[in-house]
């Protein structure tokens, strides 16, 4: 802004960017970022939206829910995950806040299974790839005594718009005093995650035989989810040392969720 100082607006306002509408402001209508002079410079912006043909672009409807989505078929937890951290990979556009997850149980033969999930953002750490990095809402405990779609609440509303749109994870941690846990949530619905758009933000690490590249995130095919041997506690924040030494591959499928959009 150094070269407007001093200057009066009839000789610079040649070269100020403005909106197609100038008296409205940013509207939900996409309109034309132009110059001074009402050239259009090929970038048109709404309160929702961004586009511009030499990059891609994508609009952000306020959906009535975000997260990995949920089908209809209970799927086995991954062997050896009970009482440890389990992590689920999902793509925000850190636009909306949420105030309740929404997810199926699938069976359960057990009542006495205690299941608590918390949020983080991501860290990518290398030789493993994406990873939890730092807490952003914990203290959620899901219903899990019976079957079928619950709807929980959840402490306060939720948001990533501190971080942006990226990469979350949900992390969850299945438990039971007495016996093996025998929850069966049902598996993702979003076979997106698992078809590229991973590879294509997050990039790619070693295989741990450093033969071949693979997806950023320590699992095996599918959806991606992770399980942290070791830990039994959801934590402020994951080091590096922390992902390194307890992350562990697992075979998904991965639980499926929903945040329920607050309009």
């Amino acid at each position: 802004m150094a070269n407007l100082t001093g200057q009066a607006i009839q000789n610079t306002y040649p070269g100020l960017l403005n909106l197609a509408t100038a008296t409205t402001g940013i509207t939900s209508t996409p309109q034309q970022i132009q110059d001074g002079l009402g050239n259009n410079t090929g970038t048109r912006i709404g309160t929702n939206f961004l586009t511009n043909p030499t990059v891609f672009g994508m609009t952000d409807y306020r959906a009535d829910y975000y997260g990995l989505g949920f089908t209809a078929t209970g799927v086995a937890p991954v062997a050896s995950t009970q009482n440890i951290l389990i992590g689920n990979l999902f793509y925000d556009n850190g636009t909306y806040d949420y105030s309740a997850i929404t997810y199926n149980v699938g069976t359960i033969t057990s009542t006495s299974d205690v299941v608590t999930i918390a949020f983080y953002s991501t860290q990518y750490v290398d030789g493993v790839g994406a990873a939890p990095s730092v807490l952003v809402q914990s203290g959620i405990t899901l219903t899990v005594n019976s079957t079928g779609v619950k709807t929980t609440s959840l402490p306060s509303s939720l948001s990533f718009s501190g971080y942006g749109p990226g990469y979350y994870w949900m992390m969850m941690k299945i438990s039971n005093s007495g016996v093996t846990p025998t929850i069966r949530f049902t598996g993702s619905g979003n076979a997106l995650v698992a078809a590229g758009i991973p590879s294509a933000k997050l990039g790619f690490t070693l295989t741990p035989a450093g033969t071949a590249a693979q997806i950023a995130v320590k699992a095996v095919g599918g959806t991606p989810q992770i399980a942290y041997s070791g830990l039994t506690n959801f934590q402020t924040s994951f080091s590096a040392a922390d992902v390194r030494t307890f992350s562990s591959t697992v075979t998904p499928p991965s639980y499926g969720f929903a945040l329920n959009t607050i309009k």
